[in-house]
């Protein structure tokens, strides 16, 4: 089995050999089973797992773009994002807090990508855009 969803109960007996565990090394060259169970979980847990897992992963990454507010920017923004092929998973803008010029507005986007090469083009279209970018670390 290379992935299983469980809880955590359900993975003492894989917690108890590996490192730190109270069977860890007394096993050594034996052959050993141990029961994977209890997948009970809640299926909004297991996506703030999987979108947590996928951000660490940087594949959902989340950006600004101070941007001018005209008709037509959202458009374009989301026109640009979808030809890099990146999935935009949510967007909103904000005028009223913006502190910045009042003909500008700040766009938050959140998006999936396939990886590190994904997210680099992504920023070079942006960039090539000429969008004001503030992004992740």
């Amino acid at each position: 089995m290379e992935r299983a969803v469980l809880e955590g109960a359900g993975a003492i007996g894989v917690a108890s050999l590996l490192p730190g565990g109270p069977l860890h090394g007394k096993l050594e060259g034996k052959k050993v089973v141990t029961i994977l169970s209890g997948g009970n979980i809640d299926s909004s847990t297991l996506g703030r797992i999987i979108d947590r897992g996928l951000a660490a992963d940087r594949r959902l990454l989340r950006f600004q773009l101070h941007v001018p507010d005209r008709p037509g920017t959202l458009g374009e923004i989301a026109k640009l994002i979808g030809s890099t092929g990146a999935n935009i998973k949510d967007l909103y803008h904000e005028r009223t807090w913006e502190r910045g010029p009042i003909n500008m507005l700040t766009v938050v986007c959140s998006v999936e990508l396939g990886g590190p090469e994904h997210e680099a083009a992504l920023k070079e279209a942006l960039v090539l855009h000429k969008y004001r970018i503030a992004w992740p670390e």
